[in-house]
């Protein structure tokens, strides 16, 4: 298979370019079943150091946003046959699986890397 040929086979399953953070929710829901839950809900360290991380990441170097100026989208997933594959690692060692959006920077947080996969 040459080169072109695998350029017409693959170019629809390779994503180019940054995503906004309501495509980014898109994909997700279409991995797995998540549920909407405020910052809050997300254990008192876990989320203090996902807010430290946004603030000092290099997403938020021009933007200079503090904590109370930025929009997070908050989500638990669901655990059922559809997002088991997240839930079976050997090294997931917490009980839930959360995932964090920020709006303005497009910072995305995880305590499960096979999602960043």
């Amino acid at each position: 298979m040459n080169y072109n040929e695998q350029i017409r086979m693959f170019k629809k399953k390779i994503s180019v370019g940054v995503k906004k953070t309501s495509e980014l929710i898109n994909i997700l829901k279409a991995k797995a079943d998540i549920k909407e839950i405020l910052l809050n809900d997300i254990p008192g360290y876990t989320k203090n150091s996902i807010i430290y991380n946004v603030k000092h990441s290099m997403l938020n170097e021009y933007l200079q946003l503090n904590p109370n100026e930025m929009i997070f989208f908050a989500f638990l997933m669901i655990k059922n046959q559809k997002s088991e594959k997240y839930f079976c690692d050997k090294y997931q060692f917490e009980k839930f699986i959360y995932v964090v959006f920020e709006e303005h920077t497009g910072y995305v947080w995880s305590n499960n890397n096979r999602l960043f996969v």
